[in-house]
């Protein structure tokens, strides 16, 4: 995560890139699938849309779907794939419960609930259409009844 967050601060004025609606993740996103199941196909459809997309060089993390799903622009794609960041985080999340059931015991675990609560934190802290999402979070990763 370190290469991230050191291209942020190497280059503020990203180009941001417009991206379609790819009629076969909305296929996807509609099956019965299950939420990890969705994530790591639309996470190959994405590389595969995308040659030129270079794969973060962190060996821990470059090859799991909940890692890649969150980098940047794969996140942006995903965002324009689910409708919003409500849909996003919602099916991120859905996902996480599958790959970690033991939470963030694992270091692919706490790195997707650093994003999240990083996300909270900073992007849609208190904002309302988010809060089903953070109470989920909550339940699941604190064990906590909401």
């Amino acid at each position: 995560m370190e290469n991230e967050w050191e291209s942020l601060i190497e280059s503020p004025k990203e180009e941001l890139v417009e991206y379609s609606i790819n009629p076969i993740c909305q296929d996807l996103l509609k099956s019965d699938k299950n939420a990890s199941e969705k994530v790591t196909e639309m996470v190959n459809i994405y590389l595969l849309s995308y040659p030129d997309f270079i794969l973060p060089n962190d060996k821990d993390f470059m090859q799991h779907p909940s890692y890649l799903a969150l980098y940047r622009p794969i996140k942006y794609w995903f965002f324009t794939q689910c409708g919003g960041y409500v849909e996003l985080w919602t099916l991120m999340l859905a996902a996480a419960k599958e790959w970690f059931p033991k939470k963030s015991n694992t270091k692919l675990g706490h790195a997707f609930c650093v994003r999240f609560e990083i996300e909270d934190c900073t992007w849609w802290n208190g904002r309302i259409e988010f809060q089903p999402v953070l109470r989920d979070y909550i339940k699941w990763h604190y064990d906590r009844d909401m």
